[in-house]
């Protein structure tokens, strides 16, 4: 990829660049100590490479947020990506896979007005998930907002990997600890359930009788629904979808006061 980026100066504005500095990434940061093979076929642990890099890992973390930056800021100076022009040329450039689409939303996709607002719209959008990332209370809404915005990438435009990189370096916003955050469940197949999905290593699963117990790492306390909506949203994929509803339930059981607290 190194090879290929250096061999012209227009690939420096390229999505392999990006796709450069996450290898960068992978190779600096110890993510063989989680994800290697050798790590699934139980390495000993005096050659496991230990814990994290933290100052390589928010080094990637920013060079991540400032493609997005870099890129929206790049469009809203461009006339022909801030009116639409560009958005328009693509839409027309793929036209003839748009068969089997009503007749009327062709027509609106093809819409030069359409196509001012909609430029904009992306514009902003890119712009918003850079500037979210960077700023830990706004963090979960940025990435939030970033699968859908790639996924569209995705299905208009001819992106290679880029897409699935960037969804995949979503993963570097997730906290470098593993395990904490203690979840207790009644059924044996719940237990087995989280850890298949627990990709990312966030929770201690263990089984007791009662509601489903969500213990956070900051000691907040949640029960049954509270519970489930609150795993929900820290599993990879189910994120998307268990995010909102963690956040609005919790808004709505603690307006103006903490959650619970208790103790690991």
């Amino acid at each position: 990829v190194a090879y290929n980026l250096f061999l012209s100066q227009t690939h420096f504005h390229h999505n392999r660049a990006f796709l450069l500095v996450l290898l960068i990434g992978v190779a600096v940061l110890p993510v063989g100590a989680a994800v290697s093979l050798d790590r699934r076929l139980g390495t000993p642990h005096i050659l496991s490479v230990g814990r994290g890099r933290q100052l390589a890992l928010t080094v990637l973390r920013v060079e991540i947020a400032l493609v997005y930056l870099a890129s929206g800021l790049s469009k809203l100076l461009d006339p022909d990506w801030w009116g639409g022009t560009v958005t328009r040329l693509r839409v027309v450039a793929g036209e003839d896979r748009l068969g089997a689409v009503p007749d009327r939303i062709v027509d609106l996709l093809l819409d030069p007005g359409f196509h001012a607002w909609a430029a904009k719209v992306v514009v902003l959008t890119e712009l918003l998930i850079g500037a979210g990332l960077l700023w830990r209370r706004t963090r979960v809404a940025a990435v939030w907002l970033a699968i859908p915005f790639h996924l569209a990438i995705q299905a208009t435009a001819a992106v290679q990997v880029f897409s699935w990189a960037a969804l995949a370096a979503l993963v570097v916003w997730v906290s470098p600890r593993s395990g904490d955050r203690a979840l207790f469940v009644p059924r044996a197949w719940q237990a087995r359930l989280v850890r298949a999905l627990d990709w990312t290593g966030r929770f201690t699963v263990a089984v007791r009788n009662g509601p489903a117990t969500l213990i956070d790492r900051d000691g907040t306390v949640r029960h049954g629904a509270a519970a489930v909506r609150g795993t929900a949203g820290r599993l990879p994929l189910t994120f998307w979808f268990g995010a909102p509803l963690a956040h609005a339930s919790d808004r709505r059981a603690y307006p103006s006061a903490q959650p619970e607290k208790g103790s690991q």
